[in-house]
């Protein structure tokens, strides 16, 4: 696992890559103390492969998890998309 900051003075933020972190990743985030309902905007493609193991890990942590998918294109970047979301 590696910890990468990217530096942008006060909206600076950490992303944190590796393999096989999913599993942890309700964990990481319970630790940032920042409520425990999660709110999943996705894909269709990203859900199918990974929707399930993240809802998993989320619940263990406490989270309670929504989903909402949006299509894969372009268009999802608007403002009707984020009117929907």
């Amino acid at each position: 696992m590696k910890i990468i900051k990217v530096s942008l003075k006060k909206r600076s933020y950490k992303i944190i890559i590796g393999r096989h972190i999913l599993g942890r990743l309700g964990s990481f985030l319970k630790a940032l103390d920042i409520g425990l309902d999660a709110y999943v905007i996705t894909n269709p493609s990203v859900k199918a492969k990974y929707g399930r193991a993240l809802k998993r890990t989320l619940e263990r942590a406490g989270f309670g998890v929504r989903f909402k998918t949006v299509a894969d294109s372009e268009e999802s970047k608007s403002i009707p998309t984020v009117a929907s979301v």
